[in-house]
């Protein structure tokens, strides 16, 4: 799962605070005014007690019976929302107010609680709030208001801030997403700008745009500023470096262009040594050594001239369809007269079509490396070449050459290693260790890549892969191609005409 970006993730951490706080200060709200409703209401009905014992006090005088004084102060507080009853010491009824539509029915109601402490009762109406109030001569009076309106009350603000807290959440979330954006958006650019920068490196640009740098003083412009010195001073190394690597591959290259003109006149003049008058016979061991060295001398002055070409990235040629089943046609060809060739046995195994759009020269050298670095390294062991086209897990179609021995191996510590220039695992065989550097930088100037594995009954097997050149020729050049599989002394004797088999 992808991770969400920053400007997300501070919208999330924001939307996630804001919520919370939000939530924790609704529930302050919530608890508060539900105490403070309750309280005012309670406060109300203890203020209606209070008035009653005052009318009490004051008309008491007035009555010479207690009933009579009592049913008149009950007469007189007439309240929509509230309902009086008085009883005597003993528990019986002495009077009740009238009954109004909004206040509780006291029929079901016996004296209970403690005075001036408002309790809550259930009547047949619903619930109500009870408050007793003690007056004179044993008589007490019991006044009951319906918590309905106050229920309906916090019911409104439990539905306010139930859809007041989401909406304003909402916007929050909204606010903080804007916010993110307007706050990264300098951050935003610095990287687009170090993209583009980065870009302009990898292309090889040797001067590029810096990033301009800011004059604020906040941390998007530390960060500018960071950014523009690290890639000014970036500017300035690649520059070095690509100077001193310039320089290098020049100097390699005249190295070897100068190498080579002193090193075939060596050559010619040994082998024009060897074939004169055989006054010259005490020479000829001599003369051999000279030319013998003289060719290796002058393979090493080529390969070195390729690499310093190749580092220099010059155009090669122009690119062709080629196949790669073909190149190992003509790579056999070529390895015929070789010593190392001599009496091997070089099998084939699947050979199919493998079409490549490259440079047809470079591809069958590498293809000749690698034939002629199992000849060598693999002495007396038989070698097997393949090729065909495969598809990857992404759907990409590669055109693929295996050369494959049943020699010793390569040891797992050596395995990139002998990839490196002037590498050589046995100082016995002769070479200069450049082969197999040679075939790769040739995979990758096609894209490809050459790997090195291990196949069941060991020895080693190389594989050059470089992408598939696909078109209407394909299936016509597989179908011409693609040879059935024959026994393996079939296969043998399609090779003994290329002079390999003996």
């Amino acid at each position: 799962m992808r991770r969400p970006g920053l400007r997300a993730r501070l919208a999330l951490v924001f939307a996630g605070g804001f919520a919370f706080l939000l939530g924790l200060g609704g529930l302050a709200l919530w608890s508060h005014l539900e105490r403070a409703y309750r309280a005012d209401f309670d406060a109300a009905l203890i203020a209606t007690g209070r008035g009653a014992a005052s009318l009490w006090e004051l008309d008491r005088g007035e009555y010479r019976l207690a009933d009579s004084a009592v049913a008149h102060v009950v007469g007189e507080l007439r309240f929509g929302d509230r309902t009086l009853v008085a009883f005597d010491s003993t528990g019986r009824r002495l009077a009740v107010s009238l009954h109004f539509p909004d206040g509780p029915l006291f029929d079901d109601v016996t004296p209970q609680g403690r005075p001036w402490e408002p309790m809550t009762v259930r009547l047949r109406e619903g619930n109500a709030r009870l408050l007793r109030v003690p007056l004179s001569e044993g008589i007490e009076l019991y006044l009951a208001m319906a918590t309905a309106p106050l229920e309906l009350r916090l019911a409104q603000l439990r539905l306010a801030l139930l859809v007041g807290v989401p909406v304003i959440l909402l916007a929050g979330a909204l606010f903080g997403a804007w916010a993110a954006q307007v706050v990264l958006q300098g951050i935003v650019e610095v990287a687009r700008a170090a993209e583009a920068t980065a870009h302009q490196v990898a292309a090889g640009a040797v001067q590029f745009e810096p990033l301009r740098a800011s004059g604020d003083q906040d941390e998007i412009g530390v960060l500018t500023r960071a950014l523009h010195l690290l890639t000014t001073r970036l500017a300035a190394a690649l520059a070095r470096e690509r100077e001193a690597a310039a320089r290098q591959r020049r100097f390699l290259a005249d190295v070897a262009h100068e190498l080579r003109t002193p090193v075939a006149i060596v050559r010619s003049e040994a082998e024009v040594a060897l074939a004169s008058p055989p006054a010259l016979a005490p020479y000829r061991h001599a003369l051999e050594r000279v030319v013998e060295e003289a060719a290796g001398l002058g393979s090493l002055v080529n390969d070195l001239l390729l690499l310093a070409r190749g580092e220099a990235e010059a155009p090669g040629a122009e690119p062709q369809r080629i196949y790669l089943d073909d190149l190992v046609n003509r790579s056999l060809a070529r390895l015929r007269h070789l010593p190392s060739a001599r009496g091997r046995e070089i099998r084939r195994g699947t050979f199919e079509a493998a079409p490549v759009r490259g440079e047809p020269d470079l591809l069958e050298r590498a293809v000749v490396v690698l034939l002629h670095n199992a000849l060598v390294h693999a002495a007396a062991a038989p070698v097997e070449v393949s090729t065909g086209t495969r598809r990857d897990a992404g759907g990409a179609v590669w055109s693929w050459v295996t050369v494959r021995d049943w020699g010793p191996g390569i040891p797992a510590e050596a395995r990139e290693r002998i990839f490196e220039r002037f590498a050589r695992l046995d100082r016995s065989v002769p070479g200069a260790g450049l082969g197999l550097a040679i075939a790769r930088w040739i995979a990758e100037r096609h894209q490809g890549r050459l790997t090195l594995s291990d196949p069941p009954g060991g020895g080693a097997a190389f594989t050059l892969e470089c992408p598939a050149d696909g078109g209407s020729e394909d299936q016509e050049a597989q179908n011409t191609a693609s040879q059935p599989s024959l026994p393996l002394e079939h296969q043998v004797d399609q090779l003994r005409p290329l002079g390999l088999l003996r």
